[in-house]
Parts: C-alpha cells; sequence; structure tokens
C-alpha cells in the first residue's frame, strides 16, 4: 500500500467519531450483529426491550461498554445490513 493510500485510509478513520460498537472488541461486535440477526429473524421469543436488558446485563458481566437499555433496543430495531 502507498504511504498516500495510507495516510487517506488513516484520515478518514481518524475524522469520524467512533461509537459505542466501534469501541468493542471485534469478538463483541460480532456476537451483537449475529443476536440482532437472530431476534430479526424470531429466533428469541422476547420483545426487543427483554432481549436489550440481556444483553446489557451480559456485556457488562464481560467489562463491555454498551448502550444503555433505551439506546440498545434502538440498535436491535436497526435494520440489518
Amino acid at each position: 500500500m502507498s504511504l498516500l493510500a495510507e495516510i487517506d485510509s488513516l484520515a478518514t478513520e481518524a475524522s469520524r467519531p467512533k461509537t459505542w460498537f466501534d469501541r468493542l472488541p471485534d469478538e463483541a461486535q460480532q456476537d451483537l450483529l449475529a443476536i440482532r440477526k437472530r431476534f430479526h429473524a424470531g429466533e428469541y421469543g422476547v420483545t426487543r426491550t427483554q432481549l436489550a436488558r440481556l444483553i446489557s446485563r451480559a456485556a457488562k458481566d464481560r467489562g463491555w461498554k454498551v448502550r444503555e437499555k433505551t439506546g440498545m433496543v434502538e440498535w436491535l430495531g436497526k435494520k440489518l445490513a
């Protein structure tokens, strides 16, 4: 990779504010995306609020800094990419 391409990439990344999700370890991001996908597929049989509460509790136990319940409810409701 050329220096120019590397700096372009780094500058773009640095200029974008990091979200709570971006700050999580890769494993945590993958797990949360899989949970959201399963929720949208109807695999859990719980409400979005119930699942948000469960995620928040389990994430806290793992030391992951995720959104509070209300924010997690919103994130779970987002369309899958």
